[in-house]
């Protein structure tokens, strides 16, 4: 997965700034492919007026 360009070059910071629905990450503590790090920077920079939250499991 992470070897094609189309996964590995999306950005999407910058292709989806902002949602007008509710949103949910989950995310696990210790997930390779997605750094839990990287789900919480993400989170706080998305401007989801409608509510945002970040659940972590083991």
């Amino acid at each position: 997965m992470w070897e094609t360009p189309d996964y590995r070059d999306h950005d999407v910071f910058r292709g989806v700034p902002r949602l007008d629905v509710p949103v949910y990450f989950f995310a696990g503590r210790h997930d390779y492919n997605t750094p839990l790090a990287l789900v919480r920077e993400y989170a706080e920079f998305l401007q989801a007026p409608a509510g945002k939250e970040v659940v972590v499991f083991e």
